[in-house]
């Protein structure tokens, strides 16, 4: 489809997501690609469906800019939104099942680094438990299906690359992506000071959520979720700052900062290919939003609704 001279292309995941990668792998590429827009659009809406009963609210946020970029780019967000979406559902109520999907997780293991934390602060061992094993047979099976060299040139190549992309002096990617190390690599500050307060920002995330959901683990769910959600996925957030803003759990200036979350890939790409930044402050300010009305809110006892998400 693309000639010969089309360049070499980065593969960022482990080699865990060959279980996945490769049925797709047996079709030509348009038919894969198809099949795999197909399949992860409808997981994300069966999802999403579970638990938004107002269909102009699933509307919303099926045809939301992070839904649509899902759609375009062929990304695994789709995916991944509905597992997390379905994690917190499960937390309480099917502890073991979320522990696993929490292990799956390792697909994309950068989505996984924040759930230690939530889970120690929160005590859900059963679930910590759960998605330890997960994580451990999935790695194990990997390299016993895959052979074990695949792990090892995951950490020796595979990280490293990606590490070549992120320095990358061209700045290729920078325009879309909503995080602190891109906008500030867009603003060509050198790769090192960008990483060292990326560093900062993402501590400061471990923090948050420890404290949160050690200190707040029975205060509004939506609340807790929207906060983790800010410190991992847009999609996903964008899907928790929709509840809570049909829920009117919003003043003035969280409506504000839900409707920049909602808006946030059209606000990154517009301004990210000016290079200008500013658009990766949206998800902090969102959480550091959350933080304020949880830490004013009582600790009431509260629970995970599993299919509306709202408190009871």
């Amino acid at each position: 489809m693309l000639g010969p001279n089309y360049p070499g292309q980065n593969w960022s995941y482990p080699p865990s997501i060959f279980f996945i990668a490769a049925p797709f792998g047996q079709l030509n590429y348009l038919t894969a690609l198809l099949v795999w827009t197909v399949l992860s659009g409808a997981l994300f809406f069966a999802v999403a469906r579970g638990h938004v009963t107002d269909n102009r609210l699933l509307i919303a946020l099926v045809l939301s800019p992070a839904a649509v970029l899902c759609v375009i780019s062929g990304q695994s967000s789709l995916v991944t939104a509905a597992m997390l979406i379905a994690i917190f559902a499960w937390l309480d109520r099917r502890p073991i099942a979320a522990g696993v999907l929490i292990g799956l997780l390792i697909l994309k293991p950068q989505l996984g680094i924040l759930f230690p934390v939530m889970l120690i602060a929160s005590g859900r061992w059963r679930v910590f438990a759960s998605a330890a094993i997960t994580t451990l047979f999935l790695v194990a099976a990997t390299a016993l299906v895959f052979g074990p060299q695949v792990w090892i040139d995951f950490v020796t190549k595979g990280l490293a690359a990606n590490n070549l992309v992120l320095a990358d002096p061209e700045r290729i990617a920078t325009p879309f992506y909503p995080t602190i190390f891109m906008n500030l690599r867009g603003i060509d500050l050198p790769y090192g000071a960008a990483m060292a307060i990326q560093f900062c920002v993402s501590a400061f995330a471990v923090v948050a959520v420890f404290w949160a959901f050690r200190s707040r683990r029975n205060a509004d769910p939506l609340m807790l979720m929207a906060l983790f959600f800010a410190c991992y996925d847009t999609l996903a957030l964008t899907f928790a700052a929709m509840l809570l803003l049909a829920a009117g759990a919003f003043d003035a200036n969280g409506r504000r900062l839900a409707q920049l979350v909602y808006w946030l890939p059209i606000i990154q790409i517009g301004l990210g290919n000016l290079h200008v930044p500013g658009p990766a402050l949206i998800a902090p300010a969102f959480a550091i939003y959350a933080l304020m009305r949880l830490r004013a809110s009582p600790a009431s006892a509260r629970t995970f609704d599993t299919r509306f998400m709202t408190a009871r």
